[in-house]
């Protein structure tokens, strides 16, 4: 999986009737930046999962003792 500093670090070759690099190079930095914000929210949405899921095992815990 690509990750930020990955995109940064990509090297192009230059052709003659290439692409515009300035362009080129934006772009890449606004995929950096959203992947970059990706990458932080999915750390945080795993870690959000994570805490519910032991709640939800501490819950399942009491009620299987209330039920006794």
């Amino acid at each position: 999986m690509l990750k930020p500093i990955d995109i940064r670090e990509k090297q192009f070759e230059i052709k003659m009737r290439g692409y515009d690099r300035e362009q080129v190079d934006d772009f890449l930095d606004q995929i950096m930046q959203d992947m970059a914000t990706l990458y932080k929210d999915n750390a945080s949405l795993t870690e959000e999962i994570n805490k519910l899921k032991a709640k939800m095992t501490e819950f399942e815990a009491k009620e299987k003792s209330l039920a006794q």
